[in-house]
């Protein structure tokens, strides 16, 4: 961003966020690979959504991916495991609550209609020294989609993939299954507004381009095969929902 600015006060200021940024995503992946040593002990699958290691395999330079937080997909077996984990490593509920079990029991139950558990932070509160993390069983909040979208989060796991050249066991989508996942998240994100709005009486969209970009970097960065992504959109009733994205 900073080669568009001729003020060379701009550009040394875009050039300190963008170092302070390349810190802070160091410390986010020695974070996962402490996730991704656990995951090999316990045998857990963990998939790691968007962030920063989606950053450095797709985007031209991995600090423009501002992330403040670790998205993580699990199967419902290894979640309780999983929180314990984080628990041990001094994670709590926001605002220094803890974690309790009957949360997690509840989360694990389908009692809470969102697709990821409380967000859990760890750290002193500064920018350099603390982490968000977001925990998923599901993918979205399944009423914004019918059809056969409820078999999505079961078959994208089970074609994940090994993230090839990071230390540890950490998974991430296929690039098809990964291409949709992006596109649905904006989509969900744009009917929540809407929703949210038609409550409020409040319209407003909310701040999502990044995640057409990443769209974007996803098909320049990989081979799709076009063909076998619309039947992928058929099969699950989502081809209309896409079609829009696309």
């Amino acid at each position: 961003l900073s080669d568009f600015f001729q003020d060379s006060k701009i550009r040394k200021q875009i050039k300190i966020v963008e170092a302070v940024r390349k810190m802070i995503n160091e410390k986010i992946l020695s974070e996962i690979g402490m996730f991704a040593s656990f995951a090999e002990q316990e045998n857990i699958k963990i998939i790691c959504l968007k962030g920063v290691l989606f950053g450095y395999k797709y985007y031209p330079c991995p600090e423009k991916r501002m992330t403040g937080d670790i998205d993580i997909f699990l199967d419902k077996k290894d979640f309780k495991n999983f929180v314990n984990m984080c628990r041990e490593h001094g994670y709590t509920r926001e605002e220094g609550k803890v974690i309790k079990d009957a949360r997690i029991e509840d989360f694990i139950s389908g009692k809470w209609r969102d697709q990821h558990f409380d967000v859990i932070v760890k750290g002193d509160g500064s920018v350099l020294n603390s982490f968000t993390m977001d925990i998923h069983e599901r993918l979205f909040q399944q009423q914004w989609f019918g059809g056969l979208c409820h078999h999505i989060p079961r078959d994208f796991y089970n074609r994940s993939k090994l993230i090839d050249g990071f230390r540890g066991r950490i998974y991430e989508f296929e690039v098809h299954d990964m291409l949709i996942y992006h596109q649905l998240h904006f989509i969900q994100h744009l009917f929540r507004n809407i929703w949210t709005g038609y409550a409020s009486g409040e319209f407003y969209f909310q701040k999502r381009v990044n995640l057409i970009f990443e769209v974007a970097c996803i098909v320049k960065n990989s081979q799709i095969n076009w063909m076998y992504y619309i039947e992928l959109c058929l099969k699950y009733q989502i081809n209309m929902e896409i079609a829009v994205v696309c």
